[in-house]
């Protein structure tokens, strides 16, 4: 199998997915691909995870079947709104 790169993926959906696990108590596969906006690829959502796992990014807990944005996941939205917001304030300053 190849190797997949998180690159080659919809930042978006990879934050969608941080976000809705780091909500309340995690989040159920259904969830997920509900807020990810997966519905018509589930198998997608499988390879996202799994990068996502690989990375440390998110956790599986088997006890409630949910899935939790670990502390390294939350710092990557930090850095990831952080960066939008700046570039956000660049386009700004040349309109």
């Amino acid at each position: 199998m190849a190797a997949v790169v998180i690159s080659e993926h919809n930042p978006n959906t990879i934050v969608k997915i941080l976000e809705t696990a780091l909500a309340g108590s995690g989040a159920t596969v259904t969830k997920l691909i509900d807020k990810s906006h997966l519905t018509e690829y589930p198998d997608k959502l499988k390879i996202y995870l799994s990068i996502l796992e690989n990375h440390g990014l998110i956790s599986y807990h088997k006890g409630d079947g949910a899935y939790r944005t670990t502390y390294k996941g939350m710092q990557f939205l930090r850095t990831y709104n952080r960066t939008i917001e700046l570039l956000s304030n660049l386009e700004k300053d040349y309109k």
